[in-house]
């Protein structure tokens, strides 16, 4: 129970990192097109 409990708390983190790194990455690029233009 308690490692099932570690391991969801990871994969949420996990999940948030890597959901906050594709959104700064999709931002840079909307700013990028938005000042070319």
């Amino acid at each position: 129970m308690w490692e099932e409990l570690q391991q969801i708390t990871i994969l949420r983190t996990n999940s948030k990192i890597v959901g906050t790194h594709i959104f700064r990455k999709f931002f840079l690029v909307f700013l990028r097109r938005t000042h070319v233009i």
